[in-house]
C-alpha cells in the first residue's frame, strides 16, 4: 500500500510498527510532512514513491514471521494489524528500512525496539542513505 502498511493475501492489513514513511497520496498525513521537512509536496510524494519501492522489493510475494509488541495494541484505529516483520534471513524489517534509510523512526508510541530505530534513524541521516542521500530534488520534483 506504501512504504509502512502492506497488505497479506488474505486482504488483512499490517501497520509496520515503529516506522514512518513520506506519504504518496495527497492527504492530512502529507501536509504535516511537508511542514516538518521544509519540502514541497512533489518531493514528499517522490519520496513517498521511492520508500513503497523498497518496502515492496523486500516483501511483495514473499514469507514473513510477523510479531507484535506487547507495549503495544494488536490492531489501530483503522484496523490494521501492528507488527514487527521479519524477513526469511530473520532480518528485522522495520529496523532494515530505518538503516537503509527509507523510513522515518516512528516514536509517538512506546516501543520495545525505539532506541535501536532512533540510533539507525540517526546512523542512516549522518551517512546519507536513502532518503537522506544527496537527492536531486529539482529532479524529484
Amino acid at each position: 500500500i506504501d512504504g509502512d502498511t502492506f497488505e497479506l493475501e488474505n486482504g488483512e492489513r499490517v501497520r509496520l510498527l515503529g516506522i514512518d514513511t513520506p506519504e504518496k497520496w495527497d492527504s492530512k498525513k502529507m501536509d504535516s510532512d511537508v511542514e516538518r521537512s521544509k519540502k514541497d509536496k512533489a518531493v514528499i510524494k517522490k519520496l513517498g514513491e521511492l520508500s513503497s519501492l523498497y518496502s515492496d522489493s523486500l516483501l511483495q510475494g514473499k514469507f514473513v514471521k510477523l510479531v507484535p509488541d506487547s507495549t503495544n495494541s494488536d490492531k489501530d484505529k483503522y484496523n490494521r494489524l501492528l507488527r514487527y516483520a521479519y524477513l526469511e534471513s530473520g532480518e528485522m524489517f522495520n529496523l532494515k528500512i530505518i538503516k537503509d534509510g527509507f523510513a522515518y523512526a516512528y516514536t509517538r508510541f512506546p516501543l520495545i525496539f525505539l532506541d535501536d530505530f532512533r540510533a539507525a534513524e540517526k546512523d542512516a541521516r549522518e551517512n546519507k542513505r536513502g532518503l537522506w542521500g544527496d537527492l536531486d530534488f529539482e529532479e524529484l520534483k
